[in-house]
């Protein structure tokens, strides 16, 4: 398993260098789930390596990890949020990654099936009480009034 760095990496290497941008610019202009901005200068010219080291210097590792999933939901970049999620052997908090799994309406079935095996997957890696809490904010953020439990 690559360690949580390389993985913050792969995931920014997904990015097209206009998300890349904009990614940075949450990063910037953003208080992200209590994180503050990192100040414009220091990704002024930073490419993703910089990006990645600029955040776990400033977030630590599972700060970034969060930041970084927040930031993708924010960017509808779900299914990279989860798989960034699904991969981390750190893995921040279960709730942050139901939370990064919202579905936009405008989504596809085919990707909101995709979404839904690893949520599923997500669930059955947790403890019990951890899955309830992540089926009830799911329900929450989707408006659901049932979802299928695994």
């Amino acid at each position: 398993m690559a360690s949580d760095k390389v993985l913050l990496l792969e995931t920014l290497e997904e990015l097209a260098r206009e998300e890349l941008k904009r990614f940075q610019w949450f990063l910037t202009h953003d208080m992200v789930n209590g994180f503050h901005p990192i100040p414009r200068s220091k990704l002024e010219n930073a490419n993703r390596m910089d990006t990645v080291d600029c955040m776990v210097q400033t977030y630590n590792t599972d700060g970034a990890l969060r930041i970084t999933m927040e930031i993708l939901r924010k960017m509808n970049l779900n299914l990279l949020a989860v798989n960034l999620y699904a991969s981390s052997k750190h893995r921040p908090d279960k709730e942050g990654a139901a939370v990064a799994v919202v579905l936009d309406d405008k989504q596809d079935e085919s990707h909101k099936q995709d979404v839904e095996k690893k949520v599923l997957q997500l669930l059955k890696e947790c403890q019990p009480e951890d899955a309830l809490k992540i089926i009830k904010k799911v329900q929450r953020e989707l408006n659901l009034h049932e979802v299928v439990k695994p």
